[in-house]
């Protein structure tokens, strides 16, 4: 009975899965910009280096174990924080920057 009722695919489950299939998905629309960009074109340091490297390496690996978590079932709210964490920072970054530009202008 106690094997039944684990085997369930809870809607959290569900719900991480889904974010985590979508922050890859948005990862592979990233990849063809990127290679057809010249090589001077892309972002060597500061901010947009940071966030590049965010996006196209430690976004997807965190994205790829969440959903490896709530495949397995282990640790869900671990698995709830390494999925959020992607549009955790985008909010954030479109935070500073509305405040920025409320400081400073456009």
């Amino acid at each position: 009975m106690a094997e039944a009722a684990s085997s369930r695919w809870s809607i959290s489950r569900i719900v991480i899965l889904g974010v985590a299939i979508l922050e890859l998905v948005q990862w592979l629309f990233y990849l063809p910009a990127l290679f057809l960009q010249p090589l001077s074109a892309i972002p060597t340091s500061g901010y947009p280096a940071l966030m590049l490297l965010a996006v196209l390496v430690v976004f997807p690996i965190l994205a790829a174990w969440g959903a490896w978590l709530a495949i397995k079932g282990r640790d869900l709210r671990r698995a709830a924080l390494l999925v959020s964490l992607q549009p955790v920072v985008f909010v954030l970054s479109v935070i500073a920057f509305a405040l920025s530009v409320m400081m400073d202008g456009f």
